[in-house]
């Protein structure tokens, strides 16, 4: 009677070690003499019948040589006779999720039972794969009741947790994998699960720990990390220091070039900016890169450097918006309104839902005087534009200027319910409510703006004149302008308030102190003859006719049909 044989087996591991020792030996199957037996460590050994011995060892040869396929018969035909054996499962969940089959790996290897360490890596690592975040989630945890020490279920269930929103539960296990494994890569992970956690004061100290090398090894992405972070903190300065690092480590990364040229530009460096993106053009001369470095030299004021950029951009990329805009933008500083005209056109061809090829466009005819067309093309623009408070705001300025202040009120008031918080609208709505005789809304509009700003000397001083002029809140009015002299004490609308109101107070050497020094700060070509008028009314006031009326005919050179000043040369004063 034949016995069938028996073949003790342990795993694949072992089956492969045994089989390179042999090799390297050289003593092949009959050379056993000085082989040091291997450690058996783990379960004990299985035992195999013979048939499934040898599906199993050819399996497993195939399995050196990457022929999966070939494998997985052999292996299927060794667990058709031994359907119990964890060693022929555990090579077989291999050999089919190198085939990429996971559902099939997973149906051999679930089956295992008792599961122990090794079936729940398996499992775990064929449940990521097939992105099954809750069992994969299940199964490291699994791993991590055999092996406390298991590196790859900190990293996976911090990542799964992050995935979930649970920033605290991620970072209790990455900061357990960094106890275990302190690495640069371990920290500028769990550097990035602090900032996603809303931790940045520790987020940052941990990536600038790894940037300066602290845990080995700096990882490239750690640089963008942290640069990033400081970016957004509200760091930008430190961030362009960390990207100057980078930059010399990685001098070949342009990404990191464009981080720091928009650092630069966030810490208000805008000529270095300007430097860097010049070279990030010379490295790849993408027409938006060529845009974006005329448009930093319009902004430094490199007015010719920018309108060659423009012209080649806008030759390059004759459908685009901003090298139109630009070089209208460039002519009209210039004065060449008819050219600039043309440019703002052709942007708004391009675009006519933006509103600011319009804006320079009526600004060109306004320009030439013809402010009636400006109107009626920003008015076009406002109808077809998405964004529209910019020209609401524009015509009622302009209707201000031409002292139709019902309808510049009509249309600040549109600007004003489209952008509440703008202080700009306020100011010049203030200013209309004013000047068409509506003194308790300006003064109400006046006061949300210091209200809001408290060092808004404009309307600080606008507002102190109102009440000067009106000859109320005297005090309140001095406490106003004084404020706004000393934000701007070479301004000499300010100062002419200050001399108005000390003179509204009879504190008459006081005014003809500051009328005089708002008269010094007058340049030639901003000569008002309003400072005259009150520098006249103001000597009169102290008994200095005769250079009082020196002072009012001169106010009288610069607005001879002003009535008033008439009467007071006629007369002895006001």
């Amino acid at each position: 009677m034949m016995m069938t044989m028996k073949y003790r087996i342990r795993h694949i591991h072992y089956l492969l070690l045994l089989l390179a020792v042999l090799v390297v030996s050289g003593l092949g199957c009959a050379g056993t003499s000085g082989v040091k037996k291997a450690e058996v460590l783990g379960p004990p050994p299985e035992v195999f019948d013979e048939l499934a011995y040898h599906h199993y060892t050819n399996g497993t040869i195939l399995m050196l040589d990457h022929s999966y396929t070939y494998a997985v018969d052999e292996l299927e035909k060794a667990l058709s006779y031994e359907p119990d054996s964890r060693e022929i499962r555990l090579s077989l969940g291999d050999c089919y999720a190198n085939l990429g089959q996971f559902d099939k790996a997973l149906t051999v290897v679930s089956a295992i039972e008792p599961k122990r360490l090794d079936a729940w890596k398996r499992l775990a690592d064929y449940y990521r794969k097939q992105n099954r975040n809750e069992e994969t989630y299940q199964a490291y945890q699994q791993v991590l009741r055999y092996d406390t020490t298991d590196a790859d279920a900190y990293w996976y269930l911090a990542q799964l947790e992050m995935g979930k929103g649970n920033a605290e539960k991620a970072i209790g296990y990455m900061e357990k994998l960094a106890a275990l494994r302190l690495s640069s890569r371990t920290m500028t992970e769990l550097g990035r699960m602090y900032w996603r956690a809303g931790k940045n004061d520790q987020a940052a100290k941990t990536l600038g720990e790894v940037v300066n090398g602290v845990y080995g090894p700096v990882p490239r992405e750690a640089y963008g990390l942290l640069s990033d972070l400081l970016m957004q903190i509200g760091r930008p300065g430190e961030a362009v220091a960390v990207l100057r690092e980078a930059r010399i480590v990685h001098p070949g990364q342009i990404l990191f070039l464009q981080r720091l040229v928009d650092a630069l530009i966030a810490s208000g460096q805008y000529e270095q900016a300007a430097v860097e993106m010049a070279e990030l053009v010379s490295e790849q001369r993408r027409p938006e890169d060529i845009i974006r470095l005329a448009v930093l030299n319009f902004q430094i004021g490199h007015l010719v450097e920018s309108d060659s950029l423009f012209t080649i951009a806008a030759a390059a990329r004759a459908d685009d918006y901003l090298p139109h805009l630009y070089l209208g933008r460039l002519r009209s500083i210039r004065g060449e309104y008819d050219s600039a005209k043309v440019h703002f056109a052709r942007a708004v061809e391009i675009d006519d839902e933006r509103p600011d090829a319009y804006i320079g466009w009526a600004n060109s005819l306004l320009a030439q005087d013809s402010t009636a067309r400006a109107i009626a093309l920003a008015k076009e623009g406002e109808f077809l534009a998405k964004e529209k408070v910019g020209l609401q705001f524009m015509i009622g300025v302009t209707y201000s200027r031409e002292e139709k202040f019902d309808s510049a009120i009509v249309w600040l008031e549109k600007a004003h319910t489209s952008e509440p918080a703008d202080l700009r609208i306020r100011f010049s709505l203030g200013s209309a409510y004013e000047r068409s005789g509506r003194f308790d809304d300006a003064v109400a509009m006046f006061r949300t703006v210091i209200a809001v700003d408290s060092s808004n000397a404009g309307a600080l001083n606008y507002l102190g004149y109102m009440w000067a002029e009106k000859g109320v809140k005297l005090d309140t009015a001095l406490v106003l302008i004084e404020r706004a002299v000393t934000l701007d004490s070479n301004n000499s609308a300010f100062l002419d308030s200050y001399a108005w109101v000390l003179f509204k107070l009879d504190r008459i050497e006081e005014a003809e102190v500051q009328i005089r020094k708002a008269l010094e700060h007058t340049g030639k070509d901003q000569q008002d003859p309003v400072l005259y008028e009150h520098y006249g009314d103001i000597l009169a006031r102290g008994g200095q006719l005769k250079q009082a009326r020196e002072q009012w005919a001169k106010a009288l050179t610069l607005d001879p049909e002003n009535t008033s000043i008439k009467e007071k040369l006629n007369t002895s004063g006001p």
